[in-house]
Formats: structure tokens, C-alpha cells, sequence
């Protein structure tokens, strides 16, 4: 067995948020499995804000799911940044799908990135 350490085991969980093809934060179909972003995404957030240049990372370089799960731990991490990380996002191209037990919504970025933001407002 290898010798494992946080570092390396933070590098994946980065990869599997950058390699997810959908957003979805708990388990999903009629099984209700957490997919392994879900699951990633659990843990970077539980990993706290020391996994902060991870996140940033996956804003700057991810695909629109990434941005979105970075933009959602970096909002949880740091609350005064929120509204403004939402706001980039509002403005950003790109499409993504949501899924929520059993149901897949498709969407864009923006519109993701302005209902967040109107749930900070509100």
C-alpha cells in the first residue's frame, strides 16, 4: 500500500470536482447514491478553508460544474466574497446540470450564478 498524505488526497478530490460532468450535492435516482463529486465536494468543504487555493484553482481553470462547486465552497469559507464570486459567475458562458434526486435540470451558468445570488439577497 502507499503512503497516502493529505496533500495527495486533497489532489484528487480536486480532480474528481474537475472531471464532474454534472452538479449534484447528495445522493441521486431511485438508488440515492452520492456521486463522487458529491462526496468530493463534501469533503474539500469539511476540509475548510485551508483547501482554499484549491478551490480558487478550480474557479480560474474548471469547467462551469467545477466553477460552481468552487464558487460554492469558496462562498461557505469566506461569506464576505460570496456575492462577488456569484456575481462573476452571472456573467460567465457555459452550460450545466443539476441534479436533485431523481430529477436533472439542465442550465446555464448565469442563471445558476443569479439565483444564488438572489438567495443572498433575499
Amino acid at each position: 500500500m502507499g503512503n497516502h498524505t493529505a496533500a495527495d488526497r486533497t489532489a484528487g478530490l480536486v480532480r474528481v470536482l474537475a472531471d464532474a460532468g454534472s452538479l449534484a450535492f447528495g445522493p441521486v435516482g431511485i438508488a440515492a447514491i452520492a456521486p463522487p463529486e458529491a462526496e468530493a465536494f463534501a469533503e474539500m468543504r469539511a476540509a475548510g478553508p485551508g483547501a482554499t487555493v484549491h478551490a480558487e484553482w478550480l474557479l480560474a481553470h474548471g469547467s462551469p460544474v467545477a466553477q460552481v462547486y468552487a464558487t460554492h465552497l469558496l462562498a461557505a469559507w469566506h461569506p464576505a466574497r460570496a456575492a462577488a464570486l456569484w456575481t462573476r459567475l452571472a456573467t460567465q458562458p457555459g452550460e450545466l446540470s443539476v441534479i436533485a434526486g431523481c430529477s436533472i435540470a439542465p442550465t446555464t451558468l448565469a442563471a445558476y450564478a443569479q439565483r444564488e445570488l438572489a438567495g443572498l439577497q433575499a
